[in-house]
């Protein structure tokens, strides 16, 4: 029911976003030490993102080590099924990943791709954090 539920509130509030969800290869069950199933994840993040793309709505996702398969992800869906605008928050990848990442994605998906730090994930490095801004 969480689909129809967030579809209604998006609907409901027309300068809402859709997120925040995303994609986390060190993920764990909160009070476990299990790993959920990484394909449930990219299922999610599908579903999330055809949602956004029907509605015109931007997203806000993390990425935490699993930079190819949302790559793969975006290729599949096509821009028809991918949000206007994607935010990857808190983005903590290298300066190469950035480029890497958007030279894997054809031009019309690369093109709706932002990178947005965090104090907490990205300000240990400054030199670091100025060349992701860069």
């Amino acid at each position: 029911t969480w689909e129809a539920h967030l579809r209604e509130m998006l609907t409901q509030h027309p300068t809402s976003i859709v997120g925040e969800f995303g994609l986390d290869r060190s993920a764990v069950i909160p009070g476990t030490k299990i790993q959920g199933s990484f394909q449930h994840q990219l299922d999610l993040v599908e579903r999330h993102m055809r949602l956004a793309a029907e509605l015109g709505k931007p997203v806000s996702m993390h990425c935490v080590r699993g930079y190819g398969h949302l790559q793969d992800l975006l290729r599949k869906l096509g821009p028809d099924n991918v949000a206007p605008k994607v935010m990857l928050h808190s983005f903590g990848g290298g300066p190469e990943l950035v480029a890497a990442f958007t030279k894997g994605l054809p031009a019309p998906l690369a093109q709706r791709m932002y990178f947005s730090f965090s104090a907490v994930i990205n300000g240990k490095n400054r030199e670091k954090l100025i060349e992701r801004i860069r």
